[in-house]
């Protein structure tokens, strides 16, 4: 299993990169009486006794038992309802360090899950009308969470090895986009994994365009290559390690968001993602978080913690895997006694995917699909 490395405060980042912060991130204000409460907090720190006679917060002693039995800091109001309870938010570090090493100045925060955390991206980081960049193919939650925003995303050619570097430049020199959208590890939907060479050349161009990357990862622990030659056991499964470099693992600038999910390596009912940044971002998204969704469920995050406390994660990775695994395998065998010769497909080492190429067919949407049907 790999080892935890521990997060440096000290890393920061070596470019000029500035983020492209929205007119919306600009206009955000922390509501006056989190500020003041915040302001109080500071001086009982400094040894000040301050008393505060406002803001409505229930009184934690009025709690039903199942309540009080749990710190404060995840069942009332407080500045860490936005952001992730302090437990959590450093054993998402922790997993942050083990599996990424950040080469920056980054900051780990917890999402009501990565679809929260897409949407509130496109809000920070781009202007309404603006164009988001992302593979030809992409995940639809994405163009469902920027098209109510007055954003519209542009499709760029890929290969098996991820998305085109000369397809890319061009379409920042068409559309003068700013924002990249990349799921980089069992792509959904064609399954495909960016090779790490493609993964270099990618970040590279991105700092010679000025783009921010959304590094959208949420089937990075789904790996399905076994041990050479052996069959997709548990046993045989890499679990925690020999994990590919990530974006953020190359990023000496800070212009990689990094969104991470419990959805596919627990479970989808946590809602529970976390979001690895500049902290100039980081510090956008919690403000915005206050204003909007306010609050991370502090059962979940109290489930959360207590399911990673108690696992061992080398072996329920494993676990996954080989489950994954097996389920592809199945699939793939099926496709080949039912489908070869009509339909073409890769076989992906990563994630939950396979995606069905119909030959002569250009669209498989609309009325394709409904006439299959």
């Amino acid at each position: 299993p790999a080892t935890t490395m521990c997060c440096d405060d000290s890393k920061q980042p070596t470019s000029s990169y500035s983020p492209p912060l929205s007119g919306l991130a600009h206009s955000l204000e922390r509501n006056p009486i989190l500020t003041l409460m915040l302001k109080v907090r500071s001086r009982h720190e400094a040894g000040h006794e301050c008393s505060v006679l406002l803001g409505g917060k229930p009184v934690s002693a009025s709690f039903p038992p199942s309540c009080s039995a749990h710190s404060e800091e995840f069942m009332n109001y407080g500045q860490a309802l936005a952001i992730g309870a302090q437990k959590p938010r450093e054993r998402l570090r922790e997993l942050v360090e083990q599996f990424h090493a950040p080469p920056n100045g980054s900051e780990t925060i917890l999402t009501s899950g990565s679809t929260d955390g897409i949407a509130k991206c496109i809000l920070l980081l781009s202007e309404p009308k603006d164009i988001i960049l992302a593979d030809e193919f992409t995940y639809t939650g994405l163009m469902a969470a920027t098209t109510p925003h007055g954003r519209r995303v542009h499709g760029v050619r890929s290969d098996e090895h991820g998305m085109l570097p000369e397809a890319l430049e061009n379409a920042v020199l068409e559309t003068q986009a700013k924002l990249l959208y990349l799921v980089p590890h069992g792509q959904n939907p064609t399954g495909r994994t960016m090779s790490e060479e493609r993964k270099s050349t990618i970040y590279h161009l991105a700092q010679r365009l000025d783009l921010t990357i959304i590094e959208d990862d949420p089937y990075f622990f789904l790996n399905l290559t076994p041990a050479s030659g052996l069959a997709p056991e548990p046993a045989n499964m890499p679990g925690t390690t020999g994990f590919p470099k990530s974006l953020l693992s190359r990023d000496m600038d800070g212009r990689v968001v990094r969104l991470d999910s419990a959805s596919k390596f627990l479970a989808p009912a946590y809602r529970i993602g976390w979001i690895t940044c500049d902290s100039r971002i980081a510090d956008k998204f919690g403000t915005l978080s206050e204003v909007t969704t306010w609050s991370i469920s502090g059962w979940s995050q109290l489930a959360f913690l207590e399911t990673l406390d108690k696992m061992v994660m080398h072996e329920h990775l494993q676990q996954l895997q080989s489950r994954y695994a097996m389920q592809r395998d199945y699939l793939l065998s099926a496709c080949e006694h039912h489908l070869s010769g009509v339909c073409e497909w890769e076989c992906p080492g990563f994630g939950m995917f396979v995606f069905l190429r119909i030959p002569g067919v250009e669209d498989c949407g609309g009325t394709f699909v409904e006439q299959l049907i």
